[in-house]
């Protein structure tokens, strides 16, 4: 009859032992795996683009690309990929992208990649960084969105209003 205690005990042992490992390797959101911050400061590339509804062409999508001049190619919402306009943007944009980058603590978005599980219609986006000193930071997620999201999405239709 002794080892039937035993057996039971193990059997104890190892449920408690699996219930701590799911509890504590991180839950959804937690910092636990993510990469490191890293401090936004000057950027050669940035691409940022958002879904706004069902239908086709229903995004928007930045794309900034810093060589001699920065370029910016801008696809507003309602309009087809092909029809985005290069724009070349000034040092005073400039200035304001990075504080909006800044003061919306994007370094915090590195490594957020969430989906809303058994949703069937809903809205996403994608943002990549990379600064000159080959640092980036990476974003996604479909109908989960990092802090600050909607002031990031708010200021760059702002930002790029005077262009369109």
């Amino acid at each position: 009859m002794e080892w039937y205690w035993i057996v039971i005990i193990l059997f104890l042992i190892l449920c408690l032992i699996t219930f701590l490992f799911f509890f504590y390797r991180g839950k959804k959101g937690d910092n636990v795996g993510k990469p490191k911050n890293i401090i936004v400061s000057d950027f050669s590339f940035l691409s940022f683009s958002y879904s706004v509804g069902y239908t086709v062409n229903a995004n928007y999508s930045y794309e900034i690309q810093c060589d001699d001049c920065p370029l910016a190619k801008i696809k507003p919402n309602g309009v087809p990929e092909d029809t985005a306009i290069t724009v070349e943007l000034s040092s005073d944009t400039m200035k304001e992208i990075q504080d909006l980058l800044h003061e919306c603590q994007v370094d915090q978005w590195n490594g957020f990649h969430e989906t809303a599980q058994n949703v069937l219609d809903g809205d996403s986006f994608s943002f990549s960084l990379r600064m000159k000193n080959g640092d980036s930071i990476s974003a996604s997620g479909y109908m989960r969105f990092p802090e600050n999201y909607g002031k990031v999405k708010q200021g760059f239709l702002q930002i790029f209003e005077k262009y369109l």
